[in-house]
């Protein structure tokens, strides 16, 4: 597939497409339209642009899940932290003993 081909063969498909009045107006018409013999590298190019998918669901699916995760590890965390803070108000009396500056060094 040589440039100077491509482009040829677009110079002769784009004067063969004016002269039509029905214009295909997505990919998947305007590939069944085109001569595979006479056009063999525009027929290349619109298979793979029917290839192409249409968003970037892919990536805004990861963002998303990423975005879920991190929701759902503040709030385990806040979960976790609430729950030993609810400990330490049950057993006030042991804690009330234990020096926090040797829990801190530990």
């Amino acid at each position: 597939m040589s440039f100077q081909k491509i482009v040829s063969e677009m110079y002769i498909w784009k004067k063969m497409r004016d002269n039509k009045r029905n214009i295909p107006n997505n990919g998947i018409t305007a590939l069944k339209e085109c001569n595979k013999h006479l056009f063999p590298n525009i027929n290349i190019l619109l298979e793979l642009f029917c290839c192409l998918s249409v968003s970037v669901a892919s990536s805004e699916r990861s963002f998303s899940t990423l975005r879920r995760l991190k929701n759902w590890i503040r709030s385990r965390m806040v979960q976790d932290c609430l729950n030993g803070l609810v400990l330490m108000h049950i057993h006030r009396g042991i804690c009330s003993r234990l020096n926090v500056d040797d829990i801190i060094q530990r």
